[in-house]
């Protein structure tokens, strides 16, 4: 029979293969003893300057050191949210948390819980079996693969990791030294006895009964409607939009520059002055994440204030950087490329506009790596060139249905007879392989559909989401 043997010196590959059948892209795979490459590689992996947070989802835990290691050494937060069973997480996982910075945060669910993610967010996932104990890290047979930032971003996995970190917080609560001491407790009353499992869960129930996540996720209502992580976007996305509306309203009113034309739509002039606002505040910083959660603890308690700190920054804003084309033109330009009558028949010259017009899908543009292109190692081109590039990868790709992306714009943006709700229609379209393109995600679709639609739906990428976050509004979903 024929085998194969994985050099020493790389992990394990999977390669994937686009339509065209050339190499998409590479993903690892990660098997401590089943191929000698251990669960530990990934935090060399993650150890750049690119990293700017840790999310972590893992039911058990135990062993913690290592992965703190990385946080403390890169001067980043992270976030750790585990199943509280009264055995795991350890006493000594609890404790390492609670004597760490203050943006060292570690959440609790009681049950129902079983996701093992690792994401280094700027960096890549890991996603399998592994958790946070001896025999993960090392001894155990597991199996995962880590996916870098392009990967997630490519495969629209960032949206869905975000939506599941949703669904994953609303069931969880924030470790405290009162759940220490009811473990140390339990600790004590199960040390050197062999008591029934049913008398230890009896006294776990009693103690933690304030630790929510006892109920089960997998009801009928969320399988009818795809799944928690669906629900949950649904659910962030209305809110988010909701709040986005009472701000435009509110810049309806306010003075605006005078360089700004009375004719932009009010969900216009709000982003802008937010991209504002973001530009001297966050935008530029050498930790632009963590400087987002440090304003978000200022504001958190009177974002009212800060937002009249966005108005009056606006207000007497100077217009630099061709500010005024990218207020009074850019978006009129893409609202007339993207209107009803006129995308469907979208052309090569009109999408390599809206991708250099639309702020979000020009950045991810200047973002993707030379192979998911289709470009060669170490080619180098300005951002206007990669926006074209970006324009005729898209309008090259169809989805799994056959779909172009004159017909999933023309879905997410005006298919409201087909699916009346525009946040389902983009969740769809960033998930759903019927409708799914490679590189189109949450970000870019939801700031097209507000360029195309501003008076009913306000422009939100991940800036917009991240500047709302820092002006101290809870519960918005952000990267």
């Amino acid at each position: 029979m024929r085998t194969s043997r994985w050099p020493n010196h790389t992990l394990a590959l999977i390669m994937r293969y686009s339509l065209g059948g050339r190499l998409e892209n590479i993903v690892k795979l990660i098997g401590n003893a089943l191929n000698g490459t251990y669960f530990a590689d990934i935090l060399r992996l993650a150890a750049t300057d690119r990293l700017e947070g840790i999310r972590l989802a893992v039911a058990y835990v135990t062993k913690v050191d290592e992965i703190l290691a990385l946080p403390k050494a890169r001067e980043v937060p992270v976030s750790l949210y585990a199943l509280a069973d009264g055995v795991f997480p350890s006493p000594a996982a609890i404790r390492r948390f609670s004597e760490g910075p203050v943006t060292w945060r570690l959440f609790l669910t009681r049950a129902y819980y079983h996701p093992k993610i690792f994401w280094f967010e700027g960096v890549g996932a890991y996603i399998g079996s592994a958790n946070l104990t001896d025999g993960g890290w090392y001894s155990n047979l597991e199996c995962g693969v880590w996916f870098d930032a392009s990967d997630l971003k490519r495969l629209g996995y960032d949206d869905q990791l975000e939506a599941m970190f949703q669904v994953i917080e609303a069931r969880s609560a924030p470790a405290s030294q009162e759940v220490l001491a009811a473990y140390e407790h339990l600790k004590r009353a199960s040390f050197g006895l062999d008591r029934a499992r049913e008398a230890i869960s009896k006294e776990t129930d009693r103690l933690l009964s304030f630790i929510p996540g006892t109920a089960s996720p997998l009801n009928n209502t969320a399988r009818a409607a795809g799944g928690e992580g669906r629900r949950a976007f649904l659910e962030e996305w209305h809110g988010c939009l909701d709040l986005l509306r009472k701000l435009t309203a509110e810049c309806a009113q306010r003075p605006w520059p005078k360089w700004v034309s009375r004719n932009v739509p009010a969900a216009i002039a709000w982003d802008q002055a937010t991209e504002y606002w973001f530009t001297e505040y966050v935008r530029g910083t050498r930790r632009s994440a963590e400087e987002v959660e440090k304003l978000h603890r200022q504001n958190q308690r009177d974002p009212k204030t800060a937002v009249d700190g966005v108005f009056h920054l606006w207000t007497h804003a100077e217009p630099k950087n061709q500010w005024e084309f990218w207020v009074n033109e850019a978006p009129a330009t893409i609202r007339k490329l993207l209107d009803r009558s006129q995308i469907g028949r979208l052309s090569l010259a009109h999408m390599e506009q809206v991708v250099w017009l639309a702020h979000a899908a020009r950045e991810h543009a200047r973002q993707i790596t030379n192979q998911d292109l289709g470009l060669a190692e170490g080619e180098q081109h300005t951002k206007e060139e990669r926006s074209k590039i970006f324009a005729q990868f898209l309008m090259e790709r169809k989805t799994e249905a056959g779909l172009r992306v004159q017909d999933v714009l023309t879905y997410v943006i005006w298919g409201d007879k087909e699916c009346p709700d525009c946040a389902e229609r983009i969740w769809n379209a960033a998930t759903d392989a019927r409708w799914k393109l490679p590189h189109i995600g949450v970000n870019i679709l939801g700031e097209l559909v507000g360029y195309a639609r501003p008076d009913e739906f306000p422009p939100r990428n991940n800036r917009v989401s991240r500047c709302l976050h820092a002006l101290g509004f809870p519960g918005i979903a952000h990267q």
